[in-house]
């Protein structure tokens, strides 16, 4: 059986599943209340509760599930699933790797945190102004393509179109990108602007970030340079101009 419970948050649904799962389930209640989400909203965040009676799944549930997994597939934005049955937490480990969306499992002790982890944000850019002509962006966890829609948003408020600026990019707490669509968003952003940046300072901690210095002098006109962890302040002099390359 599933059951579908009301969230009152856009864009996130909760269903509860329980007993043995029929083609019934998917078709009068699940697919039905996908659709209703997917009406209001581009991506959906689900938490599913998977109750200790659960005993299985008729063939046609299963294939139910895939058409269904297959049809939302880029809709998905994250996934809770929640439950204390040993081989569906281990299941969905095994295929959280496969899906476009970050997946986590929880223990019924713990559906508040999945709620929570539901609700909040995995990472986000923060931008502000340093001086005329001079934007940092700080870069926290796992971006996804929306905090680059943010963050042009802001590069654009304060970046006059045609005109040359300065860039201080802290990487120091960033973990990567939420799928595909995040990197290409991250590549779009580079690109829209690569051709105004005069001076660009990266501040980080891993090798990859270093490297990534070595292949902005290749492909950008822009001074690139790269500063360990904790020379935050060196790079923010170095880009406002106020200390030599």
């Amino acid at each position: 059986m599933i059951t579908i419970n009301t969230v009152a948050t856009p864009g996130q649904l909760e269903c509860r599943v329980s007993g043995h799962l029929t083609q019934a389930d998917y078709e009068d209640t699940l697919s039905p209340a996908l659709e209703q989400a997917f009406s209001t909203s581009d991506t959906l965040r689900v938490l599913v509760i998977i109750d200790n009676d659960l005993s299985g799944m008729d063939a046609g549930a299963v294939w139910e599930d895939t058409k269904l997994g297959l049809a939302h597939w880029r809709g998905f934005d994250r996934l809770a699933v929640v439950t204390d049955l040993g081989f569906a937490r281990v299941g969905v480990r095994a295929f959280a790797p496969l899906m476009p969306c970050p997946v986590q499992v929880f223990a019924h002790v713990d559906i508040d945190a999945a709620r929570l982890w539901l609700r909040e944000s995995l990472g986000t850019i923060h931008a502000q102004e340093l001086a005329p002509g001079t934007m940092e962006l700080c870069l926290l966890g796992e971006v996804d393509a929306d905090a680059y829609t943010r963050a042009n948003e802001a590069l654009a408020a304060h970046v006059t179109q045609g005109e040359e600026f300065r860039l201080l990019l802290d990487v120091r707490g960033f973990d990567g990108w939420q799928g595909p669509a995040a990197m290409a968003a991250h590549l779009r952003t580079v690109m829209a602007h690569a051709g105004q940046a005069k001076r660009i300072a990266i501040v980080g901690a891993s090798h990859w970030q270093h490297a990534a210095e070595l292949i902005g002098k290749r492909v950008l006109a822009a001074k690139v340079n790269y500063f360990d962890s904790d020379k935050y302040a060196e790079a923010r002099e170095w880009v406002l101009g106020t200390k030599a390359a």
